[in-house]
């Protein structure tokens, strides 16, 4: 595509956000009095994103794009107790995309744009519940949730309850018929996505309860019909120590096994893990270690993020038999007069079985970040609050030994968050 074209594009895209911009008032959604008072006070916000990633993958070749792009999202306000969404998203091509370097998930896998109907539902709610049907999106801790790491997030055809029906207490379930990931402009049904010659759905129920003011519990069970079932678990907490001093700490908990006609083989595995944290001032620090049943590998097929303390920028180190220890480290510039820059880094070391089924090379992941957030310089600006850039870098180390390899993977985002209305 000629570069003026593409220019032409850009251009384009930052005047229609200048626009939006340019009325974008923060507003709570309010009940109508009709169809028309409805639409009319409704909600419109989005976010605008101009992405470039490089990685060098485990097998030697290079996989590079640069894509701009974002999503829209139009909800009604609440009429007789009925609300109703929808989101288009979209990501192009911008000065590189070279065919033999696709496979970055910033475009599809033709290394060519894309736009979707990635959320299209209706909301009613009644007493201190709300259903949500057809597509959207679920953000849920295992399996089903956006992923949302690229351009475009994983979004669902789902139908989903959500309740309060006790103060502190929050439940959701759903039954989930297909999925979007990140790249498709299509939805498949859920184990066709998972990469099996079948049309079955995942049940999931899950509930999180905040109590004594610092402490939080949730508990997941997710049924992916004819091949699995998945219960998730967590505990954290967190503690003000002293002035300007905090701390926290986490436990979870994975079990996983075969159900049904087992579609996905038969297993039955589990991780477990921990956390530990503190905050002083503008500086921070978190440890964790995580352990990996040495059964199977967890099996997480849907495009999801994955849970565990020690799944960073590439790797998740939940492969079978694997123990690995984390050390991450946060300083927000702001306390040196560099207001709005923070930089992170994060080491994980894994070590696997040395002979058996499970045997595989052990691991260490390097990440570093530099973020500049402008809603730490502007935060009742409603025009800049919501522009943050992201400089990420990741190496990851693999022992030569079982045919390890080194590789890396580079990260420059520009990210828009804004609301019209």
């Amino acid at each position: 595509m000629p570069v003026l074209l593409k220019l032409g594009r850009l251009a384009g895209l930052a005047l229609c956000l200048m626009l939006l911009a340019s009325n974008a008032v923060f507003a709570e959604q309010k009940d109508a009095d009709s169809v028309w008072g409805a639409l009319r006070n409704g909600t419109l916000k989005g976010y605008a994103r101009l992405y470039y990633m490089k990685l060098h993958t485990q097998l030697g070749s290079t996989q590079e794009s640069m894509a701009i792009g974002g999503m829209l999202h139009y909800e009604t306000a609440w009429y007789k107790h009925v609300s109703a969404g929808i989101a288009g998203y979209t990501s192009q091509p911008f000065f590189i995309d070279q065919k033999s370097r696709a496979g970055a998930g910033l475009l599809d896998s033709k290394q060519e744009g894309y736009s979707a109907l990635g959320q299209a539902y209706i909301k009613i709610k009644a007493f201190n519940s709300t259903g949500q049907f057809y597509r959207q999106e679920l953000d849920t801790p295992f399996l089903i949730n956006p992923n949302d790491s690229r351009m475009t997030p994983v979004t669902f055809e789902a139908y989903t309850i959500r309740s309060t029906p006790v103060k502190h207490l929050n439940i959701l379930a759903s039954h989930v018929t297909k999925m979007k990931d990140r790249t498709s402009t299509t939805f498949v049904e859920m184990s066709s996505a998972a990469g099996y010659a079948a049309r079955q759905p995942v049940s999931l129920i899950g509930a999180t309860y905040d109590f004594l003011d610092n402490y939080s519990a949730t508990a997941w069970e997710y049924y992916s019909w004819e091949m699995m079932n998945s219960v998730y678990a967590e505990l954290t907490g967190s503690w003000d120590l002293s002035d300007g001093v905090k701390a926290w700490a986490g436990v979870q908990f994975l079990q996983q096994q075969d159900t049904g006609q087992a579609i996905a083989g038969t297993f039955n595995t589990g991780a477990a893990g921990a956390k530990v944290g503190a905050q002083y001032k503008n500086f921070d620090v978190e440890l964790a270690a995580t352990f990996t049943d040495d059964n199977h590998d967890i099996v997480d097929p849907y495009d999801g993020c994955y849970p565990g303390y020690n799944s960073v920028m590439e790797e998740d180190f939940n492969r079978a038999g694997e123990n690995s220890g984390r050390v991450s480290v946060h300083y927000n510039l702001g306390g040196v007069d560099l207001t709005g820059l923070h930089a992170y880094f994060t080491f994980v070391q894994s070590v696997t079985p040395n002979a058996g089924s499970a045997a595989s090379p052990n691991m260490r992941e390097f990440d570093y970040e530099l973020r500049y957030q402008f809603a730490d310089i502007f935060p009742e600006d409603a025009y800049l609050k919501g522009l943050t850039f992201r400089a990420r870098y990741a190496e990851v180390q693999q022992d030569k030994v079982y045919g390890g390899v080194t590789y890396n993977d580079v990260r420059l985002l520009f990210d828009y968050n804004f609301i019209v209305f």
